[in-house]
């Protein structure tokens, strides 16, 4: 039987934690996405004509898109399961020539996708003075999509415990350094 849930659920250093399922990763694969996809509190880039170097004959016009930030429950009404989410995503794309700002999932080989999202504790002002800590890091994953999220009362709760540990104070996660490593190959952090 197909699971046809549209999350996986698991726990990360014990946070709860979602990500986007096998099986909801191929009900999505004829969705364009590019530029225009923006959600709030959730911030966006992207590497246009991105290469990589142990396959250099790849198609000139592919783009890697980043995220990181929170996604409420309200952001997908119709999707019951949703809890909403501090997280991030790395997702890999090749322009379509016709609609340059259409970028559709590169399903032509499936890459190892792996992330984690960084940051430096901060006193009480916002101001970098704690240790690094890992936030979340994803483990390996082959396709074209990976995604990541701390659900928000475990969020809440990983902020207590980061406080009552080392004192730190743990930034938005916009604000954290996102760290992505694509077909083995570590890629520029996103700050």
């Amino acid at each position: 039987m197909t699971d046809t849930h549209k999350l996986e659920k698991f726990k990360w250093k014990g946070y709860d934690c979602i990500r986007i399922s096998a099986y909801w990763k191929t009900q999505v694969e004829d969705i364009a996405c590019g530029p225009y996809v923006v959600l709030p509190n959730y911030r966006t880039t992207w590497i246009e004509n991105w290469k990589y170097a142990p396959l250099p004959d790849l198609p000139k016009h592919m783009v890697v898109q980043l995220w990181k930030g929170y996604i409420s429950p309200k952001m997908y009404p119709g999707m019951a399961e949703w809890p909403g989410g501090h997280g991030a995503e790395v997702g890999i794309y090749k322009k379509r020539i016709a609609v340059a700002d259409r970028w559709y999932p590169f399903l032509d080989i499936p890459f190892n996708i792996e992330f984690t999202l960084k940051y430096t504790g901060t006193n009480s002002a916002g101001k970098p003075v704690g240790q690094k800590h890992d936030f979340i890091s994803t483990t390996v994953t082959k396709g074209w999509w990976q995604t990541m999220w701390m659900v928000p009362n475990s969020f809440e709760q990983y902020k207590k415990d980061i406080k009552e540990s080392s004192g730190d104070h743990v930034p938005d996660v916009k604000r954290m350094s996102q760290y992505h490593t694509i077909g083995g190959v570590s890629q520029p952090a996103w700050t």
